[in-house]
């Protein structure tokens, strides 16, 4: 449209489109929160991590399986998926990446639980020794991702032997430095230990192939740290006994505290007399507690000197005359001289 079919009430814009002349035209910013990696981890429990590690790795690979071309892959190891340049390959190699790094968060979010409740878990040191072995393994296992065998396959076999001694060395620690977890704990470690060792034997003995002996380890690791998860959330929520506080202080005593006696400047004729302050007295747990206020000391008086006279025995008041007493010594020519 034109400027003449507008009228003078409309404006036009370069753009196609016009606007009322008496409108403003204002601009609107959207605001765009974007969130931290830290502040997103400290968000998350360790329990909402490890469940987030369990869907995407059991996920990925379903889809990896799903999408592989060559159907006899299971009679080799599972690392033959990652061998293939198609869809499954990059799904298979892509979730063993992601699944590592989550496991590394994981295993920084249980240090900080562990290094929180402190003593009533295990003993000291046992949140940093549980962040190496979990890091270990989840570095180790996006480097299986990041090297396929056929790619390299010693360093592929490397960094697969150093995910199973990450996870060994996790279990046998665990029961030292997380003596004070629930023994369900205990008793699954021990359950863990004897699969481990059953599949072991029955892998050697050719009974089972690599594949089936993987699915084993894979499925050990996963349900003890489900379990150590389950057990490490309990002992947060549990409440933390602690010792009954003091009582609380009760209201102000009226019975006075004696001062100990303030001799005031006066002169002898004057005796003195102890004078006692009414100090308030704060009684916690039924023993009267010190006070906290100072005693107050009179105020000099103004009129008095800054030291007694001459002649005044005891006193800072004006000294009275008298004749004095002493007897003064006189030479044998004062004497004579009759002085």
């Amino acid at each position: 449209m034109g400027s003449g079919e507008l009228g003078g009430q409309w404006a036009p814009c370069p753009f196609g489109w016009s606007y009322p002349r008496m409108s403003a035209v204002v601009p609107v910013t959207r605001t765009i929160l974007i969130v931290s990696p830290r502040a997103l981890v400290a968000r998350l429990t360790s329990m909402q991590l490890a469940f987030g590690v369990l869907v995407v790795l059991i996920g990925g690979i379903l889809l990896s399986v799903l999408t592989t071309t060559d159907p006899l892959w299971w009679h080799l190891h599972f690392s033959q998926l990652g061998t293939f340049h198609d869809t499954s390959g990059a799904l298979f190699n892509g979730t063993l990446v992601v699944g590592g790094t989550l496991v590394a968060v994981y295993a920084y979010r249980v240090r900080r639980d562990l290094v929180r409740l402190g003593a009533l878990v295990g003993r000291r040191g046992s949140g940093w020794a549980a962040q190496v072995f979990l890091t270990t393994i989840g570095v180790n296992l996006a480097l299986v991702g990041c090297v396929p065998l056929n790619v390299n396959q010693s360093v592929h076999d490397n960094v697969a032997a150093g995910m199973v001694l990450g996870f060994a060395a996790l279990l046998l620690t665990s029961p030292v430095l997380l003596h004070r977890m629930p023994r369900r704990l205990l008793l699954t470690t021990l359950a863990i230990f004897g699969c481990l060792f059953a599949g072991g034997w029955l892998f050697v003995d050719g009974t089972i192939n690599l594949a089936l002996f993987e699915v084993i380890a894979f499925s050990a690791m996963f349900a003890w740290s489900g379990v150590f998860t389950h057990c490490l959330g309990e002992r947060a929520k549990a409440p933390v006994s602690r010792p009954a506080a003091p009582d609380a202080v009760r209201a102000v005593s009226p019975e006075p505290v004696p001062a100990p006696p303030i001799r005031s400047c006066a002169s002898e004729s004057r005796p003195w007399r102890p004078s006692r302050l009414a100090l308030p007295v704060a009684r916690v747990g039924g023993a009267p507690a010190r006070p906290s206020g100072r005693y107050r000391r009179p105020a000099a008086r103004a009129a008095a000197p800054a030291s007694p006279r001459p002649g005044c025995k005891g006193s800072a008041g004006p000294a009275a005359s008298a004749r004095s007493t002493i007897r003064v010594r006189r030479s044998r020519r004062s004497r004579a001289a009759g002085r």
